[in-house]
């Protein structure tokens, strides 16, 4: 039969994770810290490559680029904005291999 509150199988309840700075195995740790390094170096090399196109003509492209973020390293490559567009990709593919690896439950 199904086991009960009263069956002779004990049940044993799942604990919820301690996600105190202490309790994280070190491969979290990295996990999470490489999750956020590479969001702010993509954040900020997008404000960056969208801020370079509103200085340069035509200026719509800015904006535009700043909403549509896949946008900003095709134009800014185009503008020869290079760095700023290799680090945007660079910080895309290492916060999307990041996500992967954090969403994998082992």
């Amino acid at each position: 039969m199904f086991p009960g509150p009263y069956s002779s199988a004990s049940h044993v309840e799942p604990r919820a994770r301690d996600l105190s700075p202490r309790s994280l195995l070190p491969m979290e740790l990295g996990i999470m810290l490489t999750l956020v390094g590479s969001f702010a170096i993509l954040c900020t090399a997008h404000l960056a490559l969208a801020l370079g196109l509103s200085l340069k003509k035509p200026r719509w492209k800015g904006p535009l680029a700043l909403l549509l973020p896949p946008l900003a390293p095709y134009w800014g490559y185009g503008a020869k904005m290079r760095l700023r567009t290799i680090l945007w990709v660079g910080a895309f593919c290492v916060y999307v291999l990041a996500l992967l690896t954090a969403s994998i439950d082992a």
